[in-house]
Order: structure tokens, then C-alpha cells, then sequence
């Protein structure tokens, strides 16, 4: 139950990541932009997160984890 919650709460933080940058951009950080709502939540570890925003972000039409996961993610951000 608590699983299928958090499930929804990713996939509606990252229709509102969508939002509000443009398609092409949201395409290419949308695993990470919804990795950085799901880790402080605490519920599901990092691995379950990715599996969650993966799944999430191929719903929406985007591209799933890119390769390099999360090291992705940090050099994006630098």
C-alpha cells in the first residue's frame, strides 16, 4: 500500500518536473529530477527509487535511467 502511494507521488513529482521545463530538457533529467524528490523521502532505498523513477519517467515517454545512474546525475549537476 505504502508502495503504490509513493508510486503516485513520483509519478505526479515528475509530471511536475514535465511541466515546468521543456520537453527536451525534462527528457534528459527526468530520472534525475525525480531521483532528487524520492531519496528524501526515505521510504525506498536508492536502488528502489531508480526502479521507481525509471518506470515513471518511460510512462511519461521519456527515456528510463540513463547509463551511469546516479554518477550521470552528479555530473549533470556539476
Amino acid at each position: 500500500m505504502a508502495c503504490q502511494k509513493l508510486n503516485a507521488v513520483l509519478l505526479l513529482c515528475t509530471l511536475l518536473v514535465v511541466s515546468q521545463v521543456g520537453r527536451s530538457e525534462a527528457g534528459q533529467n527526468c530520472f534525475c529530477e525525480c531521483m532528487k524528490k524520492c531519496i528524501p523521502v526515505g521510504v525506498l532505498s536508492v536502488q528502489e527509487c531508480a526502479e521507481e523513477c525509471d518506470d515513471a519517467c518511460r510512462k511519461l515517454g521519456f527515456h528510463g535511467e540513463p547509463r551511469g545512474g546516479m554518477e550521470f546525475c552528479r555530473k549533470l549537476a556539476s
